[in-house]
This record gives structure tokens, C-alpha cells and sequence, in this order.
């Protein structure tokens, strides 16, 4: 008797394990697809932008769904266990996509100085640049990489 309930627990342990990796195999052909659509309509461009961004978005939050359902198997009934894992997995994201949104606009905000201070600096470095008239000044306006190479654009040059 004990070896029928170990041959149908056998079995039983078989098709769990089959069964969990068709679910792997849906949630990865799922997570390809998902990821794929996206970088698809990006690269041919049939849409405008704000369709795109909507598209992009809709289907990252898809994508969260899918991990979480075919690879850490948290259903949709909420467990206690799964919903500490589900709020700390949140607040994680959210300091990660905080801190490079502060860090980028930290460099975006050094890396490109207002077009005023931009002028006065230069002219400040090169006076004989600055006396030259409109064409210098609206050469110095127009480009900002004077800002990281200040040797590049001279008198001379314009």
C-alpha cells in the first residue's frame, strides 16, 4: 500500500514540476513579447509620442504582472507575506527611480548653464570676443559647447 502512495506521489510531484515550467516558459515567452512590442514601435516610429509613451508604460506595468505571476508565483489573493514583499518591492523601485530622476536633473542642470549666464561667462573669458558684435554673441548663444571645450570658439573662428 505504501508503494502505490509513493508512485502516486510520484507522479503528483512530476506533474507539479511539469507544470511549474510551462509556467516559466509561458512567463518568459509572455516577457519577451512584452518586451519586444515596445522596442518594435520605437524603432519603426508608426506612432506619435504620446501614444508611445502610453503604450511603453501599459506595457511595462503588463510586465510586472507577468514576473510576478509566472516567476514569483504571487497570485492575485493576497497573502499577508506577499503583501510586505509586494510594498517593500514598491518602495525599493521607488528609491531607485527617485534617485536617478535627482541625479539626472542634477547633471542636465550642471552640464547645461542659462543662455544668459552662458553669454556673460564667455564674455567675461574672451573680451576681444565680446566686442566683436551680434555674429560672436549669437555663435556663443547658439552652441553650448563652448560651456565643456571654452578654447573652441574664438574671434578668430567666427
Amino acid at each position: 500500500m505504501r508503494q502505490i502512495d509513493e508512485a502516486g506521489d510520484a507522479q503528483t510531484l512530476r506533474r507539479q514540476e511539469r507544470r511549474e515550467f510551462h509556467s516559466y516558459v509561458w512567463g518568459i515567452g509572455l516577457a519577451v513579447l512584452l518586451t519586444l512590442v515596445p522596442f518594435a514601435l520605437v524603432y519603426w516610429a508608426g506612432v506619435s509620442r504620446l501614444a508611445l509613451l502610453i503604450v511603453i508604460g501599459t506595457f511595462a506595468v503588463m510586465q510586472i504582472v507577468i514576473h510576478f505571476r509566472f516567476f514569483l508565483h504571487i497570485g492575485f489573493r493576497q497573502k499577508r507575506e506577499d503583501l510586505q514583499l509586494l510594498l517593500f518591492s514598491a518602495l525599493l523601485l521607488l528609491i531607485m527611480v527617485t534617485g536617478t530622476l535627482w541625479i539626472m536633473a542634477s547633471l542636465a542642470r550642471r552640464m547645461n548653464p542659462p543662455l544668459r549666464e552662458f553669454s556673460e561667462t564667455r564674455a567675461q573669458q574672451n573680451p576681444q570676443a565680446a566686442n566683436l558684435g551680434s555674429a560672436v554673441d549669437k555663435s556663443v548663444r547658439l552652441t553650448r559647447v563652448d560651456a565643456i571645450f571654452p578654447a573652441t570658439v574664438t574671434a578668430s573662428s567666427v
